[in-house]
This record gives structure tokens, C-alpha cells and sequence, in this order.
């Protein structure tokens, strides 16, 4: 047991610990507070912070490209091409599933059309972006 009134604490932590026979039992763990501790536990706070805001934001855009490939562009890519993770089950097009192509073969197809697939210029340049990186991720579930 500590003397709280000699040492200062950073955090203190509870756990619900379950015995041989199954009664719950708290024990608290009490982190002594130091500098280099501190400074470690901020930095591993900040970086699960950022970690939490990207994942999200990633996640976001695999929602947007998505529904990008699925109706979003016109026509929808979806009527075309086959693409597993989307449900997508098209017949003329390329199956996007077996070519896996990366995001900057999609990306030109996209702004510049191929074969019989038309260009996209009615998608704004971070569309183009979003669905291309959504199609090649997609394509290698």
C-alpha cells in the first residue's frame, strides 16, 4: 500500500479480476508520477488520438467510395464491373476483384476512360481520389 501523502500519482487504475471461485475482486494499481512517465504516457495518449482520428477518417472514405462505385458515379461502376467487396456483380466491364489494380491505374482510367468505359468528368478531383483508393483496397478483401 502507498503512503499517499509521500508520493504523488499519475493515474490510478481498477481491474475487475475474477478468482478460482468466480468472485470479482478490485485490485488498484497506483503508477508512481515521474517525468519521463509522464511524458511517455502523453506522447502514447496523442498518438492513439491520432491513430482514432485517421482510422476514422479512412473509414469514412471507404463509406464515400463505396457508394461512389455502387451509385454515386454516373454510370455507376457497379453496372460494369465485379467487385466482391461491394457486392457488385457486373458483366461487362473488367472483374476488379481478380485484376486488383492499384489506385493510380484506376485513378487514369477514371479522368481519362478506357476501352469502352467513359471518363468520369463529372466527378470532382477528391472523388476521383477516394473511389480509385476504395477500388484498389476493395479488390484485395
Amino acid at each position: 500500500m502507498f503512503d499517499h501523502t509521500t508520493q504523488t500519482h499519475a493515474c490510478v487504475s481498477v481491474v475487475n479480476v475474477q478468482s478460482a471461485n468466480q468472485h470479482k475482486k478490485k485490485h488498484v494499481m497506483h503508477i508512481p508520477k515521474n517525468k519521463s512517465y509522464a511524458s511517455s504516457r502523453l506522447i502514447g495518449c496523442f498518438a492513439l488520438l491520432v491513430a482514432s482520428v485517421f482510422s476514422s477518417a479512412v473509414y469514412a472514405n471507404d463509406q464515400i467510395g463505396q457508394q461512389l462505385f455502387l451509385k454515386g458515379a454516373a454510370p455507376a461502376c457497379a453496372i460494369c464491373h465485379t467487385l466482391d467487396a461491394a457486392g457488385a456483380a457486373g458483366a461487362v466491364g473488367p472483374n476488379l476483384t481478380e485484376l486488383q489494380p492499384d489506385a493510380s491505374r484506376v485513378l487514369k482510367a477514371l479522368q481519362n476512360g478506357i476501352g469502352q468505359m467513359p471518363a468520369y468528368s463529372t466527378l470532382t478531383p477528391e472523388q476521383m481520389k477516394i473511389l480509385s483508393e476504395y477500388v484498389a483496397k476493395a479488390s484485395r478483401e
